[in-house]
């Protein structure tokens, strides 16, 4: 009978003392109201709205607002506001405001803060680091510097004073052969070349460089490419507005000799700049240059520009060509004033890039005021 009460008296303590663990954990999370009643406190996160409505359950809560935050079980009637900036300009962003913790804030990596109870007049230092023959086996934070050990004499070494590196194995010279012993600050030196750590350490690098140089140098040569092709493409437009251009006659004759008569006779009748002039509008009105035709006949009473345009379209000319044999037909229906209303209409469709290209290109026939664009 003895026997059996122990048994039973282990196993009631076993299931009683997680049941008082965590009524222990509940009541230190947990608050009472004026009424006298218990209440479990807002959870990280998140700030208190009401008391509960049922003895031992939580309160009515709601989740922090962005820019706010709450790190405790909590009670308050709002959330505390996240910091707006490190404390020191000196310092580094580590962790951004979220809704259970603050910005934190600490020295750049390899520095250390000289105070670290002071943030608000924080001076970084750097690590000390390691010395010659020992290396890294913890790395140092913001709040302590690098744990150090000593290399190992004929197993590991450190050649340099470091922050962040651990000690390095020691090379193993085949058969032994080995012409200065590895200690704690030199690696072995063996009679036969062959790879140590250091440069098995390298190739990588220098494979990466090599990449990255010849990943530079196709660029340069692709970007010289374009640039070649671009002033030839420039060169060729250039020739092509110095060059007097002759009209394409709606009628075409496959006699070449009437056809050079009077492709001479026109561009004596137009005077000698209309041809580049033209040629130059036809290039940059191409996205809407229908009305930018009507517009010029209409501003001269010219009413039939439909039936002009509609004829140049059925030579199945290239779109700049049409646009300018639609502009000859307009000049030669309204030479008295061209330049005038070829500026006026220009201006009013915001080509002002163009009308003042065309007044330096030429300046002999742009006799009007340029404050007019």
């Amino acid at each position: 009978m003895g026997k059996f009460n122990t048994v039973h008296t282990f196993l009631l303590i076993f299931l009683l003392v997680p049941c008082w663990s965590f009524a222990v954990g509940q009541t230190a999370n947990t608050y009472k109201t004026k009424t006298g009643m218990s209440c479990i406190l807002c959870p990280p996160g998140y700030y208190h709205i009401k008391d509960c409505e049922m003895p031992g359950t939580i309160a009515v809560c709601r989740p922090c607002p962005a820019g706010t935050f709450s790190n405790t079980f909590n009670r308050a009637i709002h959330c505390a506001a996240c910091m707006p900036h490190c404390e020191s300009d000196v310092l580094d962003t580590v962790q951004e405001c979220n809704a259970t913790m603050d910005m934190v804030c600490d020295c750049p990596p390899g520095k250390i803060l000289e105070n670290p109870m002071d943030k608000f007049h924080a001076k970084c230092k750097p690590f000390i680091g390691c010395e010659l023959g020992s290396g890294v086996i913890d790395q140092g934070t913001p709040g302590h510097e690098p744990v150090c050990a000593k290399c190992r004499p004929g197993i590991t070494f450190s050649p340099e004073v470091s922050w962040h590196e651990p000690c390095y194995p020691c090379t193993r010279c085949p058969n032994d052969d080995v012409l200065q012993g590895c200690n704690t600050t030199h690696d072995s030196i063996c009679n036969l070349p062959r790879p140590s750590w250091r440069v098995i350490a390298a190739i990588p690098s220098i494979v990466v460089n090599c990449v990255f140089m010849l990943a530079i140098l196709f660029i340069a040569i692709v970007i010289y490419i374009r640039w070649i092709r671009k002033k030839k493409h420039e060169l060729k437009i250039d020739e092509e507005e110095c060059r007097p251009l002759s009209p394409v006659s709606s009628n075409r004759s496959s006699d070449s000799g009437l056809d050079k008569i009077s492709e001479q006779t026109e561009m004596e009748t137009l005077g000698t700049n209309w041809g580049p002039i033209f040629r130059m509008v036809s290039r940059h009105i191409t996205g809407n240059w229908k009305d930018v035709i009507r517009s010029l006949f209409h501003a001269i009473d010219v009413d039939d520009c439909d039936t002009i345009i509609q004829e140049q379209q059925n030579n199945s000319l290239s779109n700049t060509e049409q646009i300018y044999q639609c502009l000859l037909k307009w000049q030669q229906q309204g030479r008295s004033h061209s330049t005038d209303v070829l500026v006026q209409i220009l201006t009013e469709r915001s080509y002002h890039e163009l009308v003042r290209k065309m007044r330096a290109d030429f300046q002999s026939e742009f006799t009007t005021n340029p404050d007019t664009t």
